[in-house]
């Protein structure tokens, strides 16, 4: 298989870079006036998740674009660099998840 050393090292500095931390912290500070203390999960949630979603995945599909990278070689390259996933992409991967 082919190293995919270079697609990691790419992405820990994409995810560092104001190029993707600057329009996600800027979506952060749009939106997080909505959410309150309650308990109770809001329909209005799910819509400003599903943006930040897309926001991300635009971000992340344009950089892989720009790399000349795939999808799948990316999500295999990932699969393949355990302690990267740990160290980076898992935390800005898991407010994708849960909000």
């Amino acid at each position: 298989m082919e190293s995919t050393e270079w697609i990691h090292e790419a992405i820990i500095r994409y995810l560092k870079s104001p190029f993707y931390t600057a329009p996600v912290l800027q979506f952060i500070d749009e939106n997080c006036i909505i959410f309150d203390t309650e308990e109770e999960n809001k329909f209005e949630y799910t819509e400003v998740h599903e943006k930040f979603k897309t926001l991300v995945d635009d971000l992340v599909s344009y950089f892989l674009e720009e790399l000349g990278v795939s999808t799948e070689a990316f999500v295999e390259a990932m699969r393949s660099y355990v302690p990267l996933f740990d160290r980076l992409v898992f935390p800005a991967a898991w407010p994708l998840r849960c909000y």
